[in-house]
């Protein structure tokens, strides 16, 4: 299954209608914008699945015409990995519906009357522009459930502190290191006290780093503070995120030396 190539500009409208009468106008409704639309008329589900698995539209005009069962199924597809929108156009406008419609994920339920139908074509690249911005933020979304997934598995301590050092985030590394359970809340803890106080030169971020961020060296012998009040050696570098002149947050890793200096060494004989 692809999407059509972005490059070439071209919008790929799918109409829906069982009518051919009715969906011919809407095809010359996108017609008036010139080769900006590549648009194709499916007159059932059966096709216009069939269209989809070899090529994803941009966004699909559906007619009200079709069961109600039938316009949630289409809804449903286009929004599962947001493939695409759907616009409902509707003969004989029903209140009951068109918050149902929209409740299911239509981008719009609009009546067919002449204005929409010549407005048509801004009205479709309104939504997929709105839809394009709910995939972008889906996506995102997605990327940071990766990525704090894998955070959690890390084995290194990772941690975040907003700008003024308050923790925001501890890995699940950090917390077995620390002593913090893993349901335990966090908020009001601070990096700074993470540390010693004859440690706390260990903040002082030096030397940039590309994409804004600046960073200690590695240190490779300093100390945490436990919950418990445990004073344990670790390796960590702290960064200070600052894009523009403020800093925004900061990042802590580190490496519990104690747990390495306990690990069986490999005497290089096969077992």
């Amino acid at each position: 299954m692809t999407r059509k190539n972005t490059h070439n500009r071209v919008t790929s409208v799918v109409v829906l209608d069982a009518s051919e009468q009715e969906a011919m106008a809407v095809v010359r409704a996108f017609g008036t914008h010139g080769p900006a639309f590549s648009v194709s008329v499916k007159k059932n589900l059966r096709t216009l699945r069939a269209g989809v698995a070899s090529q994803i539209p941009d966004i699909v005009i559906m007619s009200s015409s079709f069961p109600e069962k039938e316009i949630i199924d289409v809804i449903n597809s286009g929004r599962t990995n947001y493939q695409f929108p759907v616009i409902i156009l509707t003969d004989k406008p029903e209140l009951k519906n068109a918050i149902a419609m929209i409740k299911a994920g239509a981008g719009d339920y609009v009546v067919k009357t002449g204005y929409i139908l010549a407005t048509l074509p801004v009205l479709a690249t309104r939504v997929m522009s709105e839809w394009q911005r709910h995939r972008a933020e889906h996506e995102k979304q997605q990327l940071n459930a990766r990525a704090r997934m894998i955070l959690e598995w890390i084995p290194e301590f990772v941690g975040i502190a907003d700008k003024d050092g308050t923790l925001v985030y501890v890995n699940r590394a950090a917390r077995e290191i620390l002593g913090i359970k893993k349901n335990e809340d966090i908020a009001g803890d601070r990096i700074q006290d993470l540390f010693p106080k004859w440690t706390v030169g260990a903040f002082v971020h030096t030397g940039p780093v590309a994409g804004g961020i600046n960073a200690t060296t590695w240190r490779p012998h300093t100390k945490l503070r436990t919950k418990s009040g445990q004073i344990i050696e670790v390796s960590q570098a702290i960064f200070a995120h600052n894009p523009s002149s403020e800093i925004e947050y900061y990042g802590i890793v580190a490496r519990n030396n104690n747990r390495d200096r306990q690990q069986p060494q490999d005497d290089g004989n096969a077992t």
